[in-house]
């Protein structure tokens, strides 16, 4: 072991791997799972924002929502607090409206 970790290079356990053949060399990239930025309650608001805005263009509809969100709110059809409405109106993406459309 001693003499094959100095001939490759090689650290102690990666050699070990490799002379008990449990080293399984892989081409796929790795995928690790992304942090879910917004949650359940985030798309319940932009479904109503998008029923309200008649599901408009995604485009049109990022620029509309901080006054469609405040519309609501004064009709009563919804109540977000102004940490949830702030994300929503800053951080939402158009491929966010997308996904909800095709949904």
């Amino acid at each position: 072991m001693n003499e094959f970790v100095k001939t490759t290079g090689y650290d102690r356990q990666h050699a070990g791997k490799l002379l008990r053949g449990n080293y399984h060399y892989t081409t796929k990239p790795i995928k690790r799972p992304r942090k879910r930025r917004y949650d359940m309650l985030d798309a319940i608001v932009l479904a109503k924002v998008c029923t309200l805005l008649d599901w408009i263009n995604s485009k049109r509809i990022q620029s509309q929502i901080g006054v469609a969100i405040d519309s609501l709110v004064t009709a009563g059809e919804l109540r977000c607090t102004k940490e949830q409405r702030k994300k929503v109106t800053t951080q939402v993406s158009y491929g966010l409206v997308e996904e909800l459309k095709n949904v």
